[in-house]
Formats: C-alpha cells, structure tokens, sequence
C-alpha cells in the first residue's frame, strides 16, 4: 500500500492541487500572480484604447462612482487629475492576483492631489469590499457604481483599467490581468503627472 502512494503521490498531490485552484479564487490569484511575476502580464504602453481613441472623461459626465463612506465622485470632475480606473470584483482571480500591484502604484502616489485611484467593485458590496482591502492590508481606496457605467468604460470584462490623462483623455484602457508596479507604468504616471 505504501509503495502504492509513493508511486503515485505524484499524481495526487497535482490532482489536489488542480482541485484547489479550481476551487478557490485565492489559489488561483496566487498562481496567477506568480506567472504575472515572469514578466507575462506587464502591460504594454500601447494598451487597448478604443478605435476612436475618444474616450474622455468629458463624454461620461453622469458617471458616478460611491465611496465607502458613502460620498459620491463624478467621473467628468475630476479633469484636472490624472485618474487610475480599475473595475474588479472580490470573487475575481485576476482581479485578486494584480491588487497587490495595484496598492504599490497607489502607496507611491496617494499624497498627489493631482492622482486619483478609483477602484470600483463591480458587484457593488462595499462591505465585501472594505473587508477585502483590510484582510489584505491594502489602503486602496474603495468604490461602487453609483449610476449606469457606459460600455465605453467597462464592456463586462473584470479587471478593467483606464488611465486617464490631467485633460480626461484615456491614454490607457486595459481587459485584464497586469503589473501595475512595473516601471514603464510608473513611468507613464509620472509623463501624466507632469502633463506630458
């Protein structure tokens, strides 16, 4: 019997594991943030912004976003900031596996008065939410929709990204997983920042 499982531990400790990733977000976040770590998922400057290259913060001005201590932010005002977007959702590995990223942008740029991080739970629980950030020790800074979001912005894919420059104008608009830790978008924020 013994040699049995020797010979075949292999096998089920892959098997279990396979289950487990299957099973839970967190191991797969785990996973996929450690192939996020090979360099996979940097994201390229040349992200996807649509055709037109139009989207603006301008066209979406009834676009609100919920804090979680309730006071409401209007997307078209914040011209002016260079805006980081991210749609996400608890449940989402992706979502989960990029955060850590995430937070390190923010803990760079936090203090900026001209940098705005709007992290939009798309399930609209803030309290899942909040719970989610604290659990993780991430001081990001968490929303929900708080009127339509225009397909524009977030087509149904999670996790969404858009960058938006001082002007509204996306510069950078992203479906999926990425490194937002990586120097090139650090790079990016700071051309942004300085107007450029």
């Amino acid at each position: 019997m013994i040699a049995y499982f020797k010979k075949n531990a292999f096998f089920l400790l892959t098997l279990i594991l396979l289950l487990v990733i299957l099973i839970s977000p967190e191991a797969k976040a785990l996973l996929l943030r450690g192939i996020a770590k090979t360099g996979l998922f940097n994201l390229s400057m040349d992200a996807e912004v649509p055709a037109k290259a139009s989207l603006q913060i301008s066209q979406a001005p009834f676009v609100q976003f919920r804090s979680t201590s309730g006071e409401l932010v209007n997307l078209a005002h914040l011209r002016g900031k260079v805006v980081f977007l991210n749609f996400w959702a608890t449940w989402c590995p992706p979502c989960i596996a990029e955060m850590p990223s995430i937070n390190k942008l923010y803990e760079r740029y936090k203090n900026r008065g001209d940098v705005m991080f709007l992290l939009v739970d798309v399930d609209g629980n803030s309290k899942a939410s909040r719970k989610f950030m604290e659990k993780r020790k991430f001081g990001l800074p968490v929303y929900t929709p708080a009127s339509e979001i225009p397909k524009d912005l977030l087509s149904g894919a999670i996790p969404t990204t858009i960058i938006f420059d001082k002007h509204g104008q996306a510069v950078v608009r992203h479906e999926g997983m990425a490194d937002y830790s990586s120097s090139d978008v650090t790079e990016l924020m700071e051309k942004l920042i300085k107007g450029k």
